[in-house]
């Protein structure tokens, strides 16, 4: 399971992007962030309604899986989660943990935290059986100060997870 970047003029890039086009509403956009083994991930974002100053547009992941029958799944998804998580835990080092971090949060919660950094910097905690990710999320809406909160995505030895914020 190999991390690497999703270039404009790939043939994966335009497998995924063909694909992805053909879900898009007529507002939305789509950006081809980077892909995991057979997994391209792509972030699709939908702008506020025109003329609505105080709200934000939405962000949210897919994942267009490029084996025989390529398609997409939406995020989060348990099962490519597992599957990710049972390749990367054991041999971790197969890609940096700023890499191992974006991905598996994506899977699991469909969110993106690579935006925090300083002492907001993720961590991943690998120990006895049990992986700790602790994140943190900027939050808020439109023109309102956001407000940071810290989340810790906590994954058993048989891949189940739970996310708790603090």
């Amino acid at each position: 399971m190999r991390y690497e970047g999703l270039g404009s003029y790939s043939e994966d890039t335009k497998t995924v992007m063909d694909i992805v086009g053909e879900t898009l509403r007529d507002n939305q956009q789509a950006y081809p962030r980077f892909k995991v083994g057979d997994m391209a991930f792509v972030e699709i974002i939908t702008p506020p309604p025109p003329g609505f100053m105080d709200v934000n547009g939405t962000r949210e992941y897919v994942v267009v899986l490029l084996d025989d029958n390529p398609r997409i799944v939406l995020m989060p998804d348990k099962k490519l989660f597992t599957r990710f998580a049972d390749a990367v835990r054991p041999d971790p080092e197969i890609m940096t943990e700023s890499k191992r971090i974006r991905a598996a949060l994506i899977l699991a919660t469909g969110e993106d935290c690579n935006v925090l950094e300083g002492e907001y910097q993720p961590t991943w905690t690998d120990e006895e059986g049990v992986l700790t990710i602790r994140y943190h999320l900027r939050v808020g809406n439109g023109m309102a100060m956001p407000s940071i909160i810290e989340y810790t995505l906590t994954v058993d030895e048989n891949q189940d997870y739970t996310i708790e914020s603090e």
